[in-house]
């Protein structure tokens, strides 16, 4: 799953796109593959490849809302579509956006569900920070509340188009195995033009049953993607 700023660390967390701007509305997205989609620190594909896509629409005001898709999501699904729409803010030297996301599984029945985000980032020096909070609250397709905290911090070498991304996470609630869990992600980038190369290495702490173990535990994923 998830939106753009949750570190799960698949490449699809990095998009590369350019910016185009109809009607003051600035367009952007990006095509691409994972060999892994993670999400959480998890493999939502059983550890195999998926195709992702993403399209977005930003005002100048702030206002935003956005399409993000991957095919398939093994785990939950064949199809998985999330649905963003937030706006963002000018807030302590940086940026803090604020949204609602809807997760939806179309060949599923009673798997949709909603999240309330909130995200900040800042430039400090060379790097930038992220933080992010995303609570799930108790709904029909939801058997308990979910809390999600991440915290990221990426270094883009100047103009080589090599970027440095280490991220960390905490969960409480639905979808931890028994109540809570960590997660980590540490990856690398390339950029070249509108096209995108990312190695990442992620996994969680948590005790996996027996046979799913390389679900949760640390791996390598690999992605692919270009913006336009």
């Amino acid at each position: 799953m998830r939106a753009a700023l949750v570190l799960a660390i698949s490449v699809s967390a990095a998009p590369c796109a350019v910016a185009q701007e109809t009607l003051d509305l600035d367009v952007s997205g990006y095509a691409g593959v994972v060999s892994d989609y993670r999400w959480r620190g998890m493999s939502q594909t059983d550890n195999e490849g998926a195709a992702q896509a993403d399209l977005s629409v930003e005002h100048p005001s702030g206002w935003h809302g956005d399409l993000w898709a991957s095919a398939p999501t093994q785990n939950f699904g064949k199809l998985e579509l999330d649905f963003t729409f937030g706006k963002a803010f000018d807030f302590a030297d940086g940026s803090l956006d604020v949204s609602v996301i809807e997760y939806v599984y179309p060949d599923l029945d009673g798997a949709d569900y909603a999240t309330l985000a909130a995200a900040y980032e800042r430039e400090l020096g060379s790097w930038t920070a992220r933080g992010r909070l995303e609570y799930a609250p108790p709904q029909r397709n939801l058997g308990q509340p979910s809390t999600y905290a991440n915290f990221e911090a990426e270094k883009v070498f100047g103009d080589t188009g090599f970027a440095l991304i280490a991220g960390i996470g905490w969960e409480s609630g639905e979808f931890t195995l028994d109540g809570e869990k960590w997660d980590y992600a540490l990856g690398g980038s390339y950029r070249i033009g509108p096209a995108a190369i990312a190695l990442t290495y992620s996994g969680t702490d948590e005790t996996a049953p027996v046979g799913a173990a390389d679900v949760y535990t640390g791996r390598l994923s690999l992605g692919l993607n270009v913006g336009f």
